[in-house]
């Protein structure tokens, strides 16, 4: 029992892994298959396996990237700064699609107008557009401020930093957006004493403030981050690099809306010192965490939280060196709300850093991956956590479809993922509600992407289907399409009882063209039985589609009235070869009489206007008939008669 439970977790969470597939990616400023150039490199979180997913090639896609990528939920794609390369060797901005790898240079940046070397520069994604700082160029070389739509492959110099006391040269930090409509961020240098500053920046009108002038007590050069929000007080929290008691960084608030500034943690070598990066906001516990370069236990680095309700700070982690040391960058949130993961520049077997977890409630501490030569290291800047497990895509769609009824129809689609394994399940509904289809007749395929139902009746006319298909993230189903089955309703109609020598009219309807056994192509046709017959219509409708319909004509024998003994017709000979003599005994005078020749069907073959007298015989060409029965209708408006005769 043990054992099954065991094995059953085991397919749970193996399920639930598939269903939230993600994966960490990160840009390395060393390493690769290129000159050391860098790569982009992906840890999947499920599988447990590294992946390098480009190799930076310093002089088309640029090299040495040191920040971190942005995913734009709009396109999905990846897109970060490399600090060199490109056309003019100051950097590019580049995209990467992390499903497939394909990369594209989106700015090369010029080395003056447009700044360049973005040292460990970030992105920011907001409204639409990327913004960042750059930490030289402009018109005064001290870096600027830009924008970047992914639509337009536009970008565009928002501000150019002067010299002091303008802030200026921004190292790796990115902006933040607030409530009052304005970015808020930091510089490396600048402000009154050239030792950073925070400022405030206008994106409509285009200007900055400096809004707290950075220096020793404190903290100054900050680099790599953003001051995060927290909510509950509208504060703005981050950390300097340098400066404070010890000259070792701080941790500070800042109140955008009253300018005041905080010291908060003056950081030193027993709590850890030289923080770099952004701290993260644990909103739900109320809680930051962040990391150092140096300090600690073993002085490469900790991991702290602080408790802004309490203002206690703890050292949580002290990286030891062997199994990753040296972090620079930020601790980003996992898939679960107490996993947080992190890259350090230094540890692991190859030295060249490591990615690592830490759960905020356990306080365990792990190395995912050891980074090397191949997979490249010393990374600058965060992972990035994509879900890499995108729900299934359908690329084109079933078509409805009209068919016979008897006839067979097909129902296709097709489906991408970026993971192999597609499960495919159709769906009908026969006016019953929705049920999982099973390879039963009329059925086959419903375990792929394509339908087919073999011999369709009339009474599944009107069915519903969809297809279900899986990628073992999330399921996609196709548009619902409807099955149309066409049975032709072909009817003939006529009088159906004559009295023999008299004419039925017998009308076909359900279609648009019409074929009869008597050789008749129209709707209608006119018969004159002599004998109880049977006329049969094909019919096809506008769909293609036929049928087929009887109609019998009965004869009532002898069933003409007016026939008297002293007015009568005989023929001879009989059976005929080429003339077929009429003689005629009546009484009165002379009338005009119509002489019908029709065969054992009905169909007639012969007429002939006569004007007939008592004693006049008359001749009938017979010569052009095939030989057979025939019947030969004299009527006038004295009598009529009909005779049966065969021809040779």
């Amino acid at each position: 029992m043990k054992k099954l439970l065991l094995i059953l977790s085991a397919i749970l969470f193996a399920s639930l892994s598939y269903a939230q597939h993600y994966a960490l990616y990160g840009t390395m400023y060393q390493g690769g298959a290129i000159k050391n150039s860098g790569t982009i490199y992906m840890y999947d979180l499920v599988t447990g396996k590294d992946s390098v997913i480009l190799n930076f090639d310093s002089a088309t896609n640029g090299f040495q990237p040191l920040g971190s990528m942005v995913q734009n939920p709009n396109d999905s794609l990846l897109y970060g700064l490399t600090t060199y390369g490109g056309t003019y060797n100051a950097g590019v901005l580049f995209s990467i699609n992390p499903y497939t790898g394909k990369d594209s240079t989106r700015v090369v940046f010029d080395g003056t107008t447009m700044g360049y070397e973005p040292w460990q520069g970030n992105l920011l994604w907001y409204n639409n557009l990327y913004y960042g700082l750059i930490w030289n160029g402009g018109t005064s070389n001290k870096g600027v401020i830009f924008s970047f739509d992914p639509k337009t492959n536009k970008d565009s110099v928002l501000y150019n930093f002067g010299t002091a006391p303008d802030a200026s040269q921004p190292w790796g930090t990115y902006l933040t957006p607030y409530s009052d409509g304005k970015m808020y961020s930091m510089t490396y240098n600048g402000g009154t004493g050239d030792s950073g500053a925070i400022f405030r920046f206008d994106p409509v009108t285009g200007t900055d403030s400096v809004m707290v002038n950075l220096g020793m007590s404190k903290g100054y050069n900050p680099e790599e981050g953003m001051m995060i929000e927290r909510p509950k007080d509208g504060l703005l929290y981050g950390v300097n690099l340098l400066g404070g008691s010890a000259d070792s960084g701080t941790f500070f608030s800042f109140n955008p809306k009253t300018g005041a500034y905080t010291v908060l943690v003056n950081f030193n070598t027993a709590n850890g010192s030289y923080p770099s990066g952004s701290v993260f906001y644990d909103q739900p516990n109320d809680m930051f965490y962040g990391m150092t370069y140096f300090g600690g236990a073993n002085n490469v680095g900790v991991i702290f939280s602080y408790n802004p309700l309490t203002t206690a700070y703890n050292v949580e982690y002290s990286f030891d060196g062997t199994h990753g040391g040296n972090p620079d960058g930020n601790l980003i949130q996992g898939q679960t709300s107490n996993v947080l993961y992190g890259f350090t520049q230094y540890g692991g077997y190859a030295d060249s850093g490591v990615v690592f977890s830490f759960d905020k409630v356990s306080k365990q501490y792990m190395v995912l991956d050891s980074l090397n030569a191949h997979t490249g290291g010393r990374p600058g800047g965060s992972p990035t956590l994509v879900n890499i497990c995108r729900p299934t895509a359908i690329t084109a769609q079933p078509t409805a479809t009209t068919i016979c009824a008897g006839t067979n129809a097909i129902f296709d689609a097709t489906a991408t993922n970026v993971l192999p394994g597609l499960t495919y399940q159709w769906w009908g509904n026969n006016g019953s509600g929705w049920a999982q289809l099973t390879n039963t007749a009329p059925y086959s395929g419903v375990y792929t992407a394509t339908l087919q139902i073999t011999g369709a009746t009339y009474s599944m006319n009107g069915n519903k289907y969809y297809l279900e298909v899986d990628g073992g993230c999330a399921a996609a189903n196709t548009d619902t399409i409807t099955l149309t089955v066409d049975s032709a309703m072909i009817k003939a109609n006529g009088q159906g009882w004559l009295a023999i020598g008299n004419n039925d009219t017998i009308t076909a309807t359900g279609g648009v063209s019409y074929t009869w056994n008597t050789g008749g192509t129209n709707d209608t046709i006119i018969v004159a039985p002599l004998i109880k017959t049977t006329y049969t219509v094909t019919g096809t409708d506008a769909n293609g589609c036929t049928d087929t319909a009887s109609f019998t004509v009965n004869v009532t024998p002898l069933g003409i009235a007016n026939i008297a003994a002293a007015n009568s017709t005989s023929l001879y000979p009989n059976p005929a070869n080429e003339t077929l003599y009429l003689s005629f005994s009546m009484k009165g005078s002379a009338t005009a009489a119509q002489v019908t020749v029709t065969d054992v069907t009905g169909k007639e073959v012969m007429r002939e206007n006569m004007t007939i007298a008592n004693g006049q015989t008359s001749a009938l060409d017979v010569s052009t008939l095939a030989p057979g029965m025939y019947f030969v209708k004299i009527a006038s408006n004295k009598y009529s008669q009909v005779i049966r005769f065969v021809k040779q």
